[in-house]
């Protein structure tokens, strides 16, 4: 089923019965046009008095239950003439019916171009990157969101192409975790320890994250210095005359997320023991993660303490990302004198997870489940001067971050980042640790910001909305009219 366009009617009238009924609900649960459509002609009957329509069924009240006000104000000339017109449309929709050509025709009239456009959004894929840093992006288990934390490293290999993981042949390197199917208690109870090691002990040293791309290597190279009960220190050397560190403060809510960040990767993939080894002369015990006997990742946990010291990501058995300790100092205590700047993060208000059904009816994008292993993991408002949905997605052991915003996107917002098509619109991506891809899909403009390996990071976006982009096309023009005849009939009334 492509659109509803008449059943729009049909469906409101209850003229569709059985299957067919359950069809047209099915797509408009997932079609914003149409739940438009219906909103619009739920609102147009609503305030069409003297026009006799039967109610709604349950069905479609429980679906569009927060049927919303037509937005478009009558034009002035419309609204000089009122007093005189108002009959005559009501006499032409009650002799004409509801969906006659000829409330088509008027409504495509009336509905044409006003003043009122979708506001111009720039998307601040820089306090999106913070956020992701300071919320998701330090989890024990996750590699530090350097790109977030300091502009200076926002970059990387990149892919050919957005769909491709670019990995050359040459530079391929296949592992087998060598263990069966299935998760071992050793393994899990090694990982659940890992996450919490972090809140009770204080270490520093240094970190270096190599990111593996077609032809080459891209190295950084990470001062860390961790207070359990403050947060941590993120230091760049950059050849600048003094080095430049960010503060990350510790989150006291994090003992249940880090959590079920384990739960979530024990439930996505197979984890065993693979066995010991030495790393920065401590004993480690080395665990794999794989789905379908393919690694995706190894971690080196230290025996001593508990803490993760070094970790490889895998893209369909390729490595693609490491990070781990050169140097480490581990210490039972510890307390920041003096901190760097803290890492500047936007302000948000949690939104209950029971409200994704209502925020999907509402037109949002919150999915329970993303590609791959991906799960809803949380819900956020965020406060970047405009309306801003978060929804934060996690596999266990990558997190993706979808940002929504009503509006056209700004050209300017994405300038510097590579370009390419999916479907009708057009994706801007800024590879890195995390990747940024920004696009508009219809009347929303979506970021979605990820640490996820970039061929699991494109399968993603592909799966997201991509719609033709607003324009006052014959449908929107269409609806435009039915608002504004709505609206005037109401006011006239």
């Amino acid at each position: 089923m492509s659109h509803l366009h008449h059943r729009v009617s049909a469906l409101i009238d209850n003229e569709l019965h059985g299957a067919p009924r359950r069809r047209a609900l099915a797509h408009a649960r997932g079609c914003a046009e149409c739940r438009h459509e219906l909103k619009v002609m739920l609102a147009l009957k609503a305030r069409m008095s003297g026009l006799a329509t039967g109610d709604p069924s349950a069905d479609l009240v429980c679906m569009l239950s927060n049927v919303a006000e037509a937005r478009a104000k009558a034009p002035s000339a419309l609204a000089s003439g009122r007093s005189r017109l108002a009959p005559v449309l009501r006499r032409l929709l009650v002799g004409a019916g509801s969906m006659s050509v000829a409330v088509l025709s008027l409504a495509y009239v009336v509905g044409g171009p006003t003043d009122a456009t979708p506001p111009r959004v720039s998307p601040p894929v820089d306090e999106y990157a913070a956020d992701f840093a300071g919320n998701t992006g330090v989890a024990p288990l996750s590699d530090p969101p350097v790109g977030a934390i300091n502009g200076n490293f926002n970059g990387g290999p990149e892919p050919a192409a957005l769909i491709t993981s670019g990995v050359s042949a040459a530079t391929r390197r296949r592992l087998t975790p060598g263990t069966s199917p299935g998760d071992e208690r050793s393994a899990v109870a090694y990982l659940r320890r890992a996450v919490m090691a972090p809140r009770d002990v204080a270490y520093d040293g240094e970190q270096q994250i190599e990111t593996f791309g077609s032809a080459n290597v891209s190295t950084v190279t990470v001062e860390v210095d961790h207070v359990p009960g403050q947060g941590t220190t993120f230091g760049f050397d950059h050849g600048a005359a003094r080095p430049q560190a960010t503060f990350v403060p510790e989150q006291d809510d994090a003992d249940q997320s880090l959590g079920a960040s384990v739960d979530q990767l024990v439930q996505s993939y197979d984890v065993a023991v693979v066995g010991p080894a030495t790393l920065v002369d401590r004993r480690v015990t080395v665990i794999a993660a794989s789905r379908g006997g393919v690694l995706d990742a190894r971690f080196w946990i230290d025996d001593a303490t508990g803490l993760l010291l070094r970790r490889e990501m895998y893209d369909r058995g390729v490595l693609v990302r490491s990070t781990g300790f050169t140097s480490l100092d581990v210490t039972k205590g510890g307390f920041f004198t003096h901190l760097p700047p803290e890492l500047e993060q936007p302000s948000v208000s949690p939104v209950s997870m029971t409200s994704a059904a209502a925020l999907n009816d509402a037109g949002w994008t919150c999915p329970g489940k993303l590609h791959g292993s991906f799960e809803l993991s949380g819900l956020e408002h965020v406060d970047v001067g405009g309306d801003v949905m978060r929804a934060d997605y996690t596999d266990g052991l990558s997190t993706v971050s979808l940002f929504e915003q009503r509006g056209s996107l700004d050209p300017a917002a994405v300038a510097g980042f590579d370009s390419m098509p999916v479907g009708p619109t057009t994706v801007y991506v800024r590879y890195g640790l995390p990747t940024v891809a920004v696009w508009q899909s219809y009347d929303t403009v979506y970021t979605v910001v990820t640490d996820a390996p970039h061929d699991m990071a494109a399968h993603v976006i592909d799966e997201l909305p991509h719609q033709a982009s607003y324009s006052a096309g014959f449908r929107d023009r269409i609806g435009a009219g039915l608002d504004r005849l709505g609206s005037l009939v109401g006011h006239a009334s």
